[in-house]
């Protein structure tokens, strides 16, 4: 069933855990049973950001990184989605060819 939110906008009316159709109201859904219900509660999430224009300088530099980061490992070894081997001050080093994670895992020996 469909029904109108309090700025004006359309929206699907979600059923609560009852089973009951929710009802809008202090920009959030709730269950609509007099007796409290089944404490159902739901907001929609913000509208997404407007998109930013990214200048053309700013590609071309990343895409000039891109392509260095490929041809680099291509010629130091098999290419992974998240390092690669390359020489480094103490021999062959393992390097990072993406923002890694804490306790992401790279490889097993």
């Amino acid at each position: 069933a469909c029904g109108r939110t309090d700025d004006g906008t359309a929206g699907m009316q979600p059923l609560c855990e009852c089973g009951r159709p929710a009802v809008w109201m202090g920009r959030r859904w709730w269950c609509a049973r007099a007796d409290g219900g089944c404490d159902f509660e739901w907001s929609p999430p913000p509208p997404p950001a407007p998109p930013t224009l990214v200048p053309p300088e700013a590609i071309e530099r990343q895409m000039a990184r891109d392509t260095a980061a490929l041809l680099t490992a291509a010629a130091h070894g098999p290419l992974n989605a998240w390092s690669f081997v390359a020489p480094s001050d103490f021999g062959l080093g393992l390097w990072a060819r993406a923002p890694l994670r804490r306790g992401q895992a790279l490889g097993l020996y």
